[in-house]
């Protein structure tokens, strides 16, 4: 087999198969985990650079502006678990998969990028404020895919149960800020609670639901322990993160800020699709 047919059966055996034949293959496997995270980590590099050269504060303003589109890919993605959205969609003879990953994040950004460029005009026309517009335009979108899954609604308690867990573990941050002496804000607090959420939909959804796990990092924990380690696991990462992150950016507001952003989004967002999928019961 030659280099462009080994490419090509690589491709198509760890990216192709997964998105195509979820029945069959798993959703994640090492390889397709490795690229997804380092092709994060390269747009995250650019999408700070372009933010920068737009002109556009990345502080607590923005942090708040960009939650609810992550909101929004949960809702989304829970849409189209449930059947109300496809998984695939045919473009010029080409299958897409915008709606789940790493579809979805592609998609939740060019929403978000559209919201700014909405909110960047309105600003110089009509003198409106960026960060608001563009949060008002996110809360918008994200109401929209909430109010699909509301007649879904049922599992109130496990999603309750997964709520007090998140709670639990911000409740500790707190109490290990004041403890210390330690002042912290919305995004470490929100960075920390989205970790506590991950973990405890991961949780409630494997130990008494029946889910099973698709991520790799996650499996290889149940491997060696239990889901309640997992947990665990996941709280004392965020502890140990964020307070790394005001650690080494305490002096440099825009990037702890864009990274805090980071930290929240892959774990609230993972985290919320999973509780909002439970309390769908898809």
């Amino acid at each position: 087999m030659d280099p462009a047919q080994w490419l090509s059966s690589a491709i198509t055996e760890y990216f192709v198969n997964p998105l195509a034949y979820p029945d069959k293959y798993p959703p994640y496997n090492p390889v397709n985990t490795a690229a997804f995270a380092l092709a994060a980590l390269a747009a995250a590099y650019l999408i700070y650079r372009g933010l920068g050269r737009l002109g556009i504060a990345i502080d607590q303003r923005f942090y708040r502006a960009i939650v609810p589109f992550i909101l929004l890919g949960s809702a989304m993605r829970v849409v189209t678990d449930a059947g109300a959205l496809p998984r695939a969609i045919v473009v010029g003879g080409t299958t897409l998969y915008p709606f789940v990953t790493p579809g979805i994040y592609i998609l939740i950004f060019a929403l978000a990028a559209a919201s700014m460029a909405v909110a960047f005009v309105l600003g110089k026309v009509a003198k409106m404020d960026f960060s608001k517009t563009v949060s008002s335009l996110g809360w918008l979108l994200a109401a929209t895919a909430l109010l699909r899954l509301l007649p879904l609604f049922r599992n109130f308690y496990y999603f309750l149960f997964i709520i007090a867990i998140a709670s639990a573990g911000l409740l500790a941050y707190h109490a290990f800020c004041i403890f210390t002496s330690r002042k912290r804000g919305l995004m470490h607090r929100l960075a920390v609670f989205g970790q506590c959420l991950d973990g405890g939909a991961t949780f409630v959804g494997v130990s008494l639901l029946g889910y099973s796990e698709q991520h790799v990092v996650a499996n290889y924990v149940f491997g060696v322990g239990t889901p309640l380690l997992f947990l665990i696991l996941k709280i004392i990462f965020a502890f140990i993160v964020v307070e790394a992150i005001e650690s080494e950016l305490s002096q440099k507001e825009g990037q702890r800020a864009f990274v805090l952003l980071l930290i929240t989004i892959f774990g609230l967002a993972p985290g919320m699709r999973d509780a909002l999928r439970i309390l769908a019961g898809v």
